[in-house]
């Protein structure tokens, strides 16, 4: 990736929680916004960031598993994102998806610098989380993706909007196979901050949840080694 943009480009990176931003780091030319999981907060992040000087925006974080052969912590170098703006499927047939194309060069050198572990796929992009096996399966069947998060399709939107190039890093989570648990989902504050005390709220509500809970976490550590990796990738470039 190394030269891949000029010394005067500044990058915009647009991610759901505060953790991610912590994992992918800060730079000279990097600023970070946050969605917290709202589709409205990453568009405006978004815009916010190509406001203040951004010539690269970007979608950096955590996604959803939809192919099984992508296990917790394999990261995601997107050659397209599409968008899905209706109910989450649980069955159907493959549809049309044209979305978004990431300009090919970016691709290329993003996967050449993450190395052999990095794979090349297309992102969805969706307005509210996935969080069962069947759905995900749905979603890859229907769309071809890999992967699934709630900012990379927004970031897409305004950048081509803007006239500006883009891309996105996306590492798996939650696998296709994990259903995510409504704990999980409580633990999501509104400035992107995760709770302690709301996990155990819900779990009191919902103890059987625990152990899809304790898996959950397991595999996100792994999925945020991997973020600080490609936080490391991505900054070096624009240090």
């Amino acid at each position: 990736m190394a030269g891949m943009f000029s010394t005067s480009d500044r990058l915009g990176i647009v991610t759901g929680l505060a953790a991610e931003a912590r994992a992918i780091g800060s730079a000279s030319r990097l600023n970070i916004g946050l969605s917290a999981a709202n589709p409205t907060r990453a568009a405006d992040a978004a815009r916010k960031l190509i406001a203040e000087g951004a010539t690269v925006v970007a979608s950096v974080g955590l996604a959803a598993g939809l192919d099984l052969n992508h296990a917790p912590g394999t990261i995601i170098i997107a050659d397209r994102v599409v968008a899905w703006t209706g109910a989450l499927p649980t069955s159907g047939p493959p549809a049309e998806n044209p979305g978004f194309s990431v300009a090919p060069r970016l691709t290329t050198a993003l996967a050449e610098a993450h190395g052999d572990g990095a794979k090349v796929g297309t992102l969805v992009g969706l307005n509210e989380a996935v969080t069962s096996p069947d759905e995900k399966l749905a979603l890859m069947r229907q769309t071809g993706a890999a992967a699934a998060d709630m900012e990379s399709h927004i970031v897409a939107q305004v950048a081509e909007e803007a006239g500006v190039p883009w891309f996105a890093v996306r590492i798996v989570a939650d696998p296709s196979n994990r259903r995510v648990p409504p704990a999980a989902l409580a633990a999501l504050g509104a400035e992107g901050d995760v709770s302690v005390r709301r996990v155990l709220k819900a779990l009191a509500r919902s103890p059987g949840d625990l152990p899809d809970l304790l898996s959950l976490a397991l595999d996100t550590a792994q999925a945020m080694r991997q973020l600080k990796r490609a936080g490391r990738v991505i900054r070096a470039e624009f240090d």
